[in-house]
């Protein structure tokens, strides 16, 4: 029977080892894992709030930097500078603030201990240190280079013809066009403005603006853009510009007819025509553009309203009937050549002033005949040719919208008038599309950040439930129950974790009882079963957990960490850091609490020995008077009367029954269970 109960107690302690590992990891997560003030302190430890400007954001801001598309033309600003302000606006130890009220608030919900949370954050007391941050990011940011890079070479593309020809005749390169621009809207006058630019995005950020607009003025460049235009209509085809777009259609809606001469000679309006477009020299041609010019480019510069350029054309048609009267002649001349001279009685006829059919009298030239028959040829055609032709011919803005109509040419005009007399404005549309073509969540997130600094952020448990019960997911309602199914498995999982300390407390009982019959006994067996289970958790948490765990940790770590980007590889660093050194703690504190457990056990046995040792309370002698005297002296005589032969009796027993031959416990002789 004795060898039973302590073979059943030896089992129980080799049962209570890992049983007691367990109960230790257990009680300890119940106190860390499950409690809110754990995540906050394992946070501190880690020194999150330094590592998230210090290292991740450093590293992911150079990322960007460096990857292909990098940082936009004109932005010469460093990862330093960018963390810094960033750091600026919202400090590490603000950030901790924020996180560990966060943590307060919604740890009890997560853990099941309340049915509801509210967060929120008011950005709005960081609001004057985020605008400072803002314009000193903004102040490194060259805004003329970051226009002529991209935005003006597009813009000019976009209204260019594919030819690269412009109206009023002009040739020009989109990059000839960029350059000119550039040499009206220059560096100095942008950076004047851009200041002032940059306060207000800056307000409009942090929600100090319900919108944000503001306009670059251009009119005090006019001078110099009035110049770049000149010199670029003095590399122009002007003088075909002119008889294309103001001298055809003025003889296309004037001459529309022949003029016919006596005898039948007939002068084509073709030939009025060409008369009068010889007539437009190079010369003449010239002095009327530059008067274009003159007119057209204030107009275009949006200093003038409109512009009229009055092209005289008398002159123009004179010289064209000078040169038309010796065609006519010519004509005049191959008529008479079929004519046949005059008979005497012809002339005779003539002489009298009579009616004769058409001779030409002998000797007479084409200007005899004509002055004979009174012709004048120069002033029947100037009367004619001047009646059909207009004196002058008006070229105005309205003439050369309708030409430019619905092209891109047109729309250019429209436009550097506008830019001109308007200004360039760029609002929060303009900046919420650029941010669209980076990002398309960007918008977004602009408005979140608005919303933080003007009204602050709430975020309560029906906003996370929201979340998780998305609408456009087929599972939401799924999604929904196993959360709270979670929630609700946390209370059993505080339990759960209990159970193996009870076990544990019950592995204990059990070895102390069946191993020891006696109360000294019974705690030296407790005892030594205790320290034999803290002497195996000693051993797990110590040696065994540094080449075991520790290598497959490091292990997994590096190839963790394989074919991943800076910023991805910093991170993982420090979770993994985080992670080994939250178990770390986690095995320190276990095996610190076997060591005291060890020395508990070891107390425990030795408290068994020195119970069992404890000298008894010797029992009181009777008395003569009522001690009978026995009737056999020298049995009486053998019986051990002295008291060291007491005393040694009673200690072998005690010494037999708390003797610990076996494995952890204590092994009782059938002599002590006599003596007991």
């Amino acid at each position: 029977v004795i060898a039973t109960r302590w073979t059943f107690a030896a089992l129980l302690t080799l049962l209570l080892a890992p049983m007691l590992a367990l109960a230790l990891l257990t009680s300890h997560a119940c106190g860390t894992l499950l409690s809110s003030d754990f995540y906050k302190e394992q946070l501190r430890e880690a020194e999150v709030y330094d590592f998230l400007y210090d290292e991740l954001l450093l590293a992911a801001v150079e990322d960007a930097i460096e990857s292909d598309e990098g940082l936009p033309p004109g932005v010469d600003v460093g990862a330093d500078e960018v963390v810094a302000s960033l750091r600026d606006a919202l400090p590490p130890d603000w950030l901790q603030e924020q996180v560990e009220a966060a943590i307060d608030s919604a740890g009890p919900y997560f853990l099941n201990d309340a049915d509801a949370f509210s967060l929120s954050v008011d950005l709005n007391e960081r609001a004057d240190a985020a605008e400072a941050a803002a314009l000193s990011l903004m102040e490194r940011v060259d805004l003329h280079e970051s226009f002529f890079a991209e935005e003006v070479p597009e813009v000019v593309a976009k209204r260019l013809r594919e030819d690269g020809e412009l109206p009023l005749g002009i040739q020009i390169t989109q990059e000839e066009a960029v350059a000119a621009i550039e040499r009206v809207v220059t560096p100095r006058h942008v950076g004047a403005q851009q200041t002032e630019a940059a306060e207000a995005l800056a307000e409009y950020l942090v929600g100090r603006r319900d919108s944000f607009a503001f306009t670059f003025t251009f009119t005090e460049r006019t001078p110099e853009l009035e110049h770049e235009l000149t010199e670029i209509f003095e590399q122009a085809d002007l003088e075909g510009y002119v008889r294309r777009e103001v001298l055809a259609p003025a003889l296309d809606e004037n001459v529309t007819a022949d003029v016919v001469m006596p005898l039948g000679v007939v002068v084509s309006r073709e030939e009025i025509r060409a008369a009068i477009e010889a007539a437009a020299t190079s010369e003449w041609l010239q002095v009327e553009t530059m008067r274009l010019v003159d007119e057209i480019v204030p107009y275009l510069s949006a200093r003038k309203d409109g512009f009229s350029l009055i092209v005289p054309l008398v002159e123009r048609t004179d010289a064209a009937i000078r040169e038309l009267t010796v065609t006519v002649k010519e004509k005049y001349a191959q008529l008479l050549t079929s004519v046949p001279m005059c008979t005497s009685a012809q002339l005779r006829a003539l002489a009298r002033d009579g009616a004769v059919d058409l001779c030409l009298p002998e000797g007479f030239t084409t200007d005899d005949f004509l002055w004979a028959v009174g012709i004048d040829v120069e002033a029947s055609l100037g009367e004619a040719v001047h009646e059909m032709t207009p004196d002058e011919v008006t070229f105005t803005e309205r003439d050369l919208l309708a030409e430019t109509l619905g092209t891109d040419a047109g729309e250019l005009i429209l436009d550097l008038r506008e830019t001109m007399r308007d200004g360039l404005t760029i609002d929060e549309e303009d900046l919420r599309e650029a941010l669209a073509e980076q990002d398309e969540g960007l918008p977004s997130a602009l408005d979140t950040l608005r919303e933080g600094f003007s009204e602050g952020w709430t975020w309560t448990e029906q906003d996370l439930r929201d979340v998780i019960a998305d609408p456009t997911s087929p599972d939401a309602e799924v999604a929904l129950a196993n959360f709270d199914r979670a929630r609700g498995a946390v209370g059993g999982l505080r339990l759960l974790l209990a159970l193996p300390l009870v076990f544990a407390l019950g592995l204990v009982a059990g070895a102390g009882f069946l191993g020891g019959r006696t109360w000294p006994a019974r705690l030296g067996w407790a005892g030594g079963a205790l320290a034999f289970a803290a002497l195996i958790a000693i051993i797990l948490t110590g040696p065994l957990y540094g080449s075991v765990v520790g290598g497959a940790l490091e292990t997994a770590r590096a190839e963790a960490t394989i074919g991943e980007d800076e910023t991805s590889r910093i991170l993982t660093d420090k979770l993994w850091d985080t992670v080994t050194d939250v178990s770390d703690d986690i095995i320190g504190v276990v095996r610190f609490r076997a060591l005291l457990i060890f020395a508990l056990g070891i107390a425990g046995v030795a408290g068994g020995i020195a119970l069992a040792r404890r000298k008894p309370r010797p029992a009181t002698p009777p008395s003569a008077e009522t001690q009978p005297t026995p009737p056999d002296s020298a049995a009486a005589a053998e019986t051990p009367t002295s008291e060291g032969e007491a005393d040694g009796q009673a200690g072998e027993a005690v010494e037999a029954e708390v003797a610990t031959p076996t494995e952890g416990g204590t092994a009782e002789t059938p002599e002590a269970e006599s003596a007991e």
